[in-house]
């Protein structure tokens, strides 16, 4: 089996997006969490947390085909 090294920034880059997803998780998870401290339904917790997953979606189609427009 060999062993391939990839070069400085790939691995910075890899690194950098696990922390940022791990990060995201976090906050995530305290976001929720002080939501239903304050009194917040889980329902509308569950719509919030939809809304920008569904947003964030509708935006990346458009996104991509203006990226790929622009070069």
């Amino acid at each position: 089996m060999s062993k391939r090294k990839y070069p400085v920034g790939v691995r910075i880059f890899v690194l950098s997006e696990a922390l940022f997803g791990i990060a995201v998780g976090i906050f995530s998870l305290v976001l929720n969490l002080h939501l239903l401290a304050a009194g917040v339904s889980e329902t509308q917790i569950g719509r919030m947390n939809s809304v920008s997953t569904l947003l964030a979606g509708a935006v990346a189609v458009p996104g991509g085909w203006l990226a790929g427009k622009m070069g």
